[in-house]
């Protein structure tokens, strides 16, 4: 379970940790107490501090623990949570561990699709904005750029033909 996916993605995690952010939650979620984050920020480097704090208090901590630092990763560092909501070899689709997540009820396989469709989203929408802007600051109207569109995915890729 929990520990597999931490040990599978060990390196990784390690290597793009930023354990401030993750601490804060988990001191805010009371399943982490100020010595341990004294303890983990006393280590002298970045990944010192995130091989501390990954391998002394969440691989040997709770199931609850562990669920705090995967949605710590959900709200600061998404790629990284993405690894622990990977699917189970072999189809098996367990159930995420329970506790306080939005998602409790779904199947690892189906909460990963989810993460990665909703990044996906996020980053069409990004890109449309983008171009809204390049067209804005060409001084390009909605309405001159929606008529665009609809000329071209009537057309296909090519350009709109002149009207006859």
């Amino acid at each position: 379970g929990c520990k597999r996916l931490i040990a599978a993605n060990f390196d990784l995690l390690i290597s793009d940790l930023d354990p401030r952010p993750v601490m804060d939650h988990l001191i805010s979620d009371l399943v982490f107490d100020f010595d341990d984050y004294e303890d983990v920020e006393s280590k002298q480097t970045r990944r010192a501090q995130a091989t501390a704090l990954v391998k002394s208090y969440i691989i040997t901590g709770s199931l609850k623990r562990f669920k705090s630092f995967r949605n710590a990763l959900d709200r600061n560092q998404r790629h990284l949570a993405q690894l622990l909501y990977q699917p189970f070899p072999e189809g098996q689709g367990q159930s995420v561990p329970g506790g306080a997540d939005e998602h409790e009820d779904l199947s690892t396989d189906a909460r990963y699709f989810q993460v990665v469709t909703e990044d996906f989203v996020r980053h069409i929408y990004a890109e449309i904005g983008e171009w809204k802007g390049i067209a804005v600051s060409l001084g390009l109207s909605d309405a001159l750029i929606e008529q665009q569109s609809d000329g071209k995915s009537e057309q296909g890729l090519g350009h709109a033909s002149p009207d006859t």
